[in-house]
């Protein structure tokens, strides 16, 4: 079977970005994402190979994707990643752009604080179940594009209208990247898949995504 390299990317929920993030985008995004796979792209998941920065937002729709169904997943990653704590290693650089993990973090808690979804969570979940981690590019421009250059499709969310997303990191990666295919979504149009997303996520998230971070923290087999 002929696999499919997807990357998933877009606003972290950053800057003027931070207010308009809820819950409920985040529902939409990850609902417009699925049907863009299966409907769109017309792939089955088994063939899929998802990518993504391990950021907060856009990035972790890949996350939770891949939590959900029988796919693959690589994340290209700014900075090494804490198996112990669940986070970005902080090497307590006030600088961002040598600290990145600083960064990613604090996008993750207010990720958190918005949605109650629990993201680093997540990404240790996936992890523990066959997740690759690529933590060999260090900072957002190099992990961009580290994923410009591996994708055979690309999804970006962005706040910006058109055909292409706003500028920013997002951009970057948009303009880097030679893939077969690129697909903007203007998440000012997105409303439409929250009502979808709620009645997927009712079901998902009450069974297959909490078992499978229950593997991942170790409740499953009685661990503290």
């Amino acid at each position: 079977m002929t696999k499919t390299t997807v990357a998933i990317v877009g606003t972290a929920g950053g800057g003027a970005d931070g207010p308009k993030m809820t819950k409920s985008i985040f529902d939409a995004m990850l609902a417009k994402a699925e049907s863009l796979i299966e409907r769109q792209l017309k792939l089955e998941w088994e063939q899929v190979t998802l990518i993504s920065g391990g950021a907060a937002w856009s990035d972790h729709v890949a996350v939770q994707l891949f939590l959900l169904h029988d796919c693959h997943l690589t994340l290209f990653i700014p900075c090494d990643w804490d198996h112990k704590t669940r986070q970005f290693v902080d090497n307590g650089e006030p600088n961002w752009r040598v600290n990145p993990g600083r960064c990613a973090n604090r996008y993750h808690v207010m990720f958190k604080l918005a949605t109650g979804y629990e993201p680093l969570n997540d990404i240790q979940a996936a992890v523990y179940i066959g997740a690759t981690i690529d933590a060999s590019h260090h900072g957002f421009h190099a992990r961009n594009n580290a994923i410009a250059q591996n994708s055979d499709v690309l999804i970006a969310f962005s706040w910006g209208t058109g055909n292409s997303p706003a500028d920013g990191g997002t951009s970057f990666t948009w303009k880097q990247c030679r893939a077969q295919r690129k697909i903007h979504v203007s998440l000012p149009d997105i409303g439409g898949c929250a009502q979808v997303a709620k009645e997927k996520g009712d079901f998902f998230y009450g069974v297959k995504h909490k078992k499978k971070n229950m593997h991942a923290t170790g409740e499953e087999n009685g661990d503290p």
